[in-house]
């Protein structure tokens, strides 16, 4: 990333991924500091210049990962590190069509630190795959049959999030709250929602199966891992946070900042964007209105630059707007977004089958009785109210003062006084939602069981 395509990365220095070659007996990294301050703390304003700059290099940093085609899914490996697999040089195809082997790199299994946690990593796991698939430029040639490395990328997804259930409570989504009377994970809905996946996601992957194709990206794109010039900062200077970077199909990435539209929907660029008919006279809904359409400004303005650079990852987004495409991608977020919602989109997807480029004249592959139906319009509106619950709470400790209102959502308790008043708000909103939603005592120490807020 940092010699080839260029982003400003940390240069490391010296690393070792054996503790066992160490005299520390650890594995270890010395990398460069970079000399700057995140984005965030430069707090720049939505509207400045500089801010609009940063914008700009961002997508010209997008453009530049989205020009590289790789051979093979999977994670970057120094080749050193993996000697003794003897896996083939990495390969790609660069911007121009050439095609180069690098021997320096291999592309190994794919591995998450997420996969570590709560003791998943006691079980062995289907961590592949890094097979390799020919690729012509212009023409990206990926077979869906049984055994060929996009079939393969997406049943080792699928295998990782079954293993994964069973060393795992059944974890609800963080951004919800739930228990009964609203949605409560279940082992069964989590495994009825990947082995249905399998069945279905060769229908659901874009057409154009070049965006299908294994890219690298940044996936993680938040204010806190860009840093800029403290002296200019218009100028980014490092990106951090890769520890999840993997070469995925392209259509997996996050291709934007998240921050450009938090928990709002996507605006039309074509249009000016312009203020909610419902403004209001309030400051404070006055102050957010106009964060809103700043944001959208700024998101308008990072499609264009990509447009400008005639850029695949345009292409991509724009792709990805579709549901079903969204959709796809499930398998990665189970653990972050309820898998009602996918089986949800399973039950709407039956409604437009047959407009689906890959299911003419097939018949729709998932079997859901009307009972079966009915449960999941149950569990989703439970899901959402639960979105809406964990909404409101957050909004009722921004207003107490309890938390930062950004992205990183920080605690803002310094003393024994606010620590303790904290806890009192949070078992005061807690005993609400008992008694709003807990039907008997027993419902009722489930609730108090699954509150994310809990005392340790």
């Amino acid at each position: 990333m940092r010699e080839v395509i260029g982003t400003p990365l940390p240069e490391v220095y010296a690393w070792s991924s054996r503790a066992h070659e160490t005299l520390v007996g650890a594995e270890f990294i010395i990398m460069e500091k970079v000399e700057g301050i995140t984005l965030e703390e430069a707090s720049l304003p939505l509207d400045s210049p500089e801010m609009s700059q940063v914008v700009k290099s961002i997508a010209e940093h997008v453009h530049a990962w989205s020009c590289l085609t790789f051979e093979q899914y999977g994670c970057l490996y120094f080749a050193r590190d993996l000697e003794r697999h003897c896996l083939p040089a990495l390969r790609y195809t660069d911007s121009s069509g050439v095609q180069i082997s690098d021997k320096r790199f291999v592309v190994g299994p794919f591995y998450h630190y997420d996969y570590l946690d709560k003791t998943r990593d006691t079980k062995r796991q289907n961590n592949g795959p890094c097979e390799c698939l020919h690729i012509t430029h212009g023409c990206c040639k990926l077979m869906l049959s049984s055994g060929s490395s996009l079939g393969e990328f997406h049943t080792a997804i699928v295998e990782r999030g079954l293993a994964r259930l069973e060393h795992t409570a059944p974890i609800s989504p963080a951004t919800g709250i739930y228990g009964p009377g609203l949605y409560q994970p279940s082992y069964e809905t989590k495994i009825r929602a990947l082995n249905a996946y399998l069945e279905i996601y060769h229908f659901m992957i874009p057409p154009d199966l070049s965006f299908s194709a294994p890219h690298i990206s940044h996936c993680d794109v938040k204010n806190r891992h860009i840093f800029v010039d403290p002296n200019n900062s218009a100028k980014i200077v490092g990106i951090i946070g890769w520890q999840t970077t993997a070469i995925l199909p392209f259509h997996f990435h996050r291709l934007e900042p998240g921050w450009f539209h938090p928990q709002q929907s996507e605006p039309d660029c074509d249009d000016d964007p312009s203020l909610p008919s419902d403004y209001k006279i309030r400051w404070k809904e006055q102050e957010e209105a106009h964060s809103l359409q700043l944001r959208r400004d700024l998101r308008c303005l990072y499609m264009s630059h990509l447009k400008d650079r005639s850029s695949k990852a345009l292409q991509c987004l724009e792709i990805c707007e579709d549901p079903v495409v969204h959709a796809s991608t499930f398998p990665f977020t189970l653990f972050d977004v309820s898998e009602t919602c996918f089986l949800f989109a399973i039950m709407m997807l039956e409604h437009e089958w047959e407009t689906l480029p890959r299911a003419q004249g097939m018949a729709f592959p998932i079997e859901l009785s009307d009972e079966e139906k009915q449960s999941i319009v149950i569990e989703i509106l439970g899901v959402r109210k639960g979105v809406m619950l964990m909404k409101s709470l957050r909004e009722s400790l921004i207003e107490l003062h309890m938390i930062n209102d950004d992205e990183k959502e920080e605690l803002l308790l310094t003393t024994d006084d606010q620590y303790y008043a904290a806890l009192n708000v949070l078992a005061t909103l807690e005993a609400l939602m008992i008694g709003e939603y807990a039907k008997n005592a027993e419902e009722a120490e489930e609730w108090k069981a699954q509150w994310p807020f809990r005392r340790e």
